[in-house]
């Protein structure tokens, strides 16, 4: 999950829209905003408003963008005579006058994130110790210099699902079970009944998915027991038209590829995840590219097509390093989404 403000900011920079005489561009961190000419100016304290914001009713009728934002009240991404807008600026709001620059007015102002609908695939329970979530990516755009120019990294595909865990855990002491999980929730394999299990958290969507449970199963039982661990998580990505919209690999039931396993809350290095996932057969998501980081290449991996065919457009990419690091005690990982898919997110997820 990325993080989420509405922050106050100073406009630093501006310049003129290529193809429109009576447009502005606004740089916003890593974000590029239009913006109407003359309503913004250089050093003026503005409301960044960004993609995926929920505005309160009141608050979209007082900045007079009722229907620029229509019924739903969340912000899209735009494309404004060839050019990108990623959310809007408001430098005319009387909070303005007490706001400091990177102050979060979010809860002041009553904007919260959209959240998609999705199916729940899995039962609620009690969060076992062990078993945690996944990281938290956040935006490329949000953090440039994550990455160090030249730095040996990681770029996969980033494939459009829901975000699936499979662990073995200590659920009490020393009785480790297998545990199984969305993003949010979790079930609970009391019973040792694996396919069960993994057919309750999935909806009953297993078409392709009993294809490889075993070998899902027989990899996390190999990681715990060579690595004497007490917590061996896989993450992986659970996908397919019975999940949205995207008939990955031209199946239409669901699909399912790895990205990541964590033994005792420590995430593998690539090769290693690599290595284990291909013996074991379980499916990974698509390797892009393995290169030194410069952010020309993040860009042209991050637009087009998915690897999987069909001719959809792919979500984007998570970029990582080669050798797992952290900054501070933040893990280095970072996406990046393609802006095609932003501009058309909210038919493709709204669909279902």
């Amino acid at each position: 999950m990325s993080t989420f403000s509405v922050d106050v900011v100073l406009v630093e920079s501006l310049e003129k829209h290529p193809n429109a005489d009576s447009l502005d561009i606004v740089n916003v961190g890593g974000w590029q905003v239009v913006v109407k000419s003359g309503t913004i100016s250089v050093g003026d304290k503005a409301i960044y408003v960004p993609v995926d914001a929920m505005l309160p009713k009141d608050l979209a009728k007082r900045w007079g963008i009722e229907n620029y934002l229509g019924a739903s009240r969340r912000v899209l991404t735009a494309k404004l005579r060839g050019e990108y807008s990623f959310g809007f600026l408001v430098n005319d709001d009387p909070i303005l006058l007490n706001a400091k620059v990177g102050e979060d007015v979010s809860k002041i102002l009553g904007i919260t994130k959209y959240e998609p609908k999705n199916i729940d695939h899995s039962i609620a329970c009690v969060e076992f110790p062990g078993f945690h979530r996944y990281t938290g990516i956040d935006n490329y755009e949000n953090n440039r210099d994550l990455f160090n120019d030249g730095e040996r990294v990681v770029i996969t595909e980033k494939i459009h699902g829901t975000n699936s865990r499979i662990g073995k855990v200590h659920v009490i002491p020393n009785e480790p079970q297998f545990v199984f999980g969305t993003f949010k929730n979790q079930l609970l394999d009391e019973v040792d009944q694996n396919y069960k299990a993994a057919k309750l958290l999935h909806y009953k969507y297993v078409t392709n998915f009993k294809l490889y449970y075993k070998n899902i199963f027989a990899m996390i039982d190999h990681l715990y027991f060579s690595h004497r661990a007490q917590s061996v998580i896989l993450f992986g990505e659970i996908c397919g038209r019975k999940i949205n919209n995207f008939p990955y690999n031209g199946k239409d039931g669901i699909g399912y590829m790895a990205f990541d396993i964590a033994i005792n809350g420590r995430y593998l290095d690539y090769p290693d995840f690599c290595g284990a996932c291909d013996f074991f057969e379980v499916p990974r998501v698509p390797l892009l590219d393995l290169c030194d980081f410069n952010d020309g290449i993040v860009n042209f991996h991050c637009t087009g097509e998915t690897t999987r065919g069909n001719g959809f457009i792919r979500e984007g990419i998570v970029i990582k390093p080669w050798k797992e690091r952290l900054e501070g005690n933040k893990r280095v990982i970072s996406k990046k989404i393609n802006p095609d898919f932003r501009l058309n997110a909210h038919k493709i997820i709204d669909s279902h």
